[in-house]
């Protein structure tokens, strides 16, 4: 679903200037499918990629035809790229990370990755170190763009605000002080709770809006913040007529409305070891960061904000409590990371329009 959301600038520039031209935009989850729909609607075509096998390849780009593949990120489908080789279709990967740990793990497999890679006509990276690390794998210079990431090409919208305001109205959260556990994995929310009981002991307003990063587990989550003993509520429901401590966001869609009813945040998938999840969203609402320490996702966003203030990383429950704690402390310093961290994206944005420049060379 990552990726989805980093080329939806791409995506829309290409809509805009190439409006004759139909767009098929592939996922490999029913999340990423979801999210694709809820964005573009009818203005693509989306259908899920198949098994990377030459014959499931060959039949589908024999039926669309394409003047063009786009790969985002970190998925190459060597079959799929071969395919594209023998019948001359332009490729291009964008957003590319190559990370330390990746290259390690790319280089096991180099006889089948390199020549690969090579076969792309044009590579556009996200950082300098990505930049750096596709050479040492092998790919030529002459692919390679620094496109800078597109991640950073965020821009606030009015359907979410209008998410939000409803939201607020409806779980009458305007005078709470919010602390939002966003893209949670399953150990986190529990975590997160124990933090958030000994946080209420001296911030008795503190409301906490969980929103799990995969559907099957919202029902989950909702049994575990019952079993712990908190008052609480999940979206769906719209159980208003109590002081709820917790709201379980059990709709798919609702993040980004989410940050922007928030005081401060603490990003998933980073007390767990599955790398972290995108921060910059907070980051664009003005939100101040808390992230574990796996966050070999977005190494380079994560530098970036930590760089700036705007994102403490923590170890541990004890050491999340005492992050959260601090900032609740101190509301105005809080304000103050969250403007840093919008600084952060204002500073390093551009790689959408240099990305279409690269698509549009390598395509034309």
């Amino acid at each position: 679903m990552g990726e989805v959301n980093a080329a939806e600038g791409v995506v829309r520039g290409l809509i805009k200037s190439h409006p004759s031209i139909p767009i098929t935009l592939t996922c490999t989850s029913i999340t990423g499918a979801q999210q694709a729909v809820r964005l573009y609607g009818n203005l693509v075509q989306h259908a899920f990629l198949p098994i990377d096998f030459p014959l499931f390849n060959h039949l589908m780009l024999t039926r669309l035809q394409p003047k063009g593949l786009i790969i985002t990120e970190v998925e190459v489908w060597p079959n799929l790229v071969h395919q594209c080789y023998v019948h001359k279709i332009p490729k291009i990967l964008i957003n590319a990370r190559m990370t330390s740990r990746s290259l390690t793990n790319y280089k096991k497999l180099a006889f089948l990755y390199r020549p690969t890679l090579r076969k792309f006509d044009a590579i556009c990276a996200q950082g300098q170190l990505d930049f750096e690390n596709f050479i040492n794998l092998g790919v030529y210079k002459r692919q390679l763009h620094l496109s800078n990431n597109l991640k950073f090409d965020l821009t606030a919208s009015v359907e979410d605000e209008g998410k939000a305001n409803m939201f607020a109205e409806t779980f009458g959260v305007e005078n709470r002080t919010v602390l939002l556990g966003a893209s949670t994995h399953e150990g986190e929310e529990k975590a997160l709770l124990k933090v958030f009981k000994k946080l209420k002991c001296t911030h008795d307003d503190l409301l906490l809006i969980l929103v799990p990063r995969y559907p099957h587990r919202f029902e989950e989550v909702a049994i575990l913040v019952n079993a712990m003993g908190f008052q609480s509520t999940t979206v769906s429901a719209k159980n208003t007529e109590k002081h709820n401590d917790v709201i379980v966001v059990d709709q798919m869609g609702m993040l980004k409305a989410m940050y922007r009813v928030s005081t401060l945040c603490f990003v998933g998938g980073s007390l767990v070891d599955r790398g972290g999840h995108n921060p910059l969203e907070a980051a664009l609402y003005h939100v101040p960061i808390c992230m574990g320490p796996s966050t070999f996702n977005n190494p380079l966003i994560v530098s970036a904000l930590t760089k700036a203030q705007a994102l403490d990383i923590v170890n541990d429950e004890d050491s999340l409590f005492n992050s959260l704690d601090t900032l609740l402390n101190d509301l105005i310093e809080a304000q103050a990371r969250g403007e840093k961290g919008h600084k952060v994206i204002e500073s390093n944005a551009g790689a959408t329009q240099k990305t279409l420049a690269i698509i549009e060379e390598s395509i034309a």
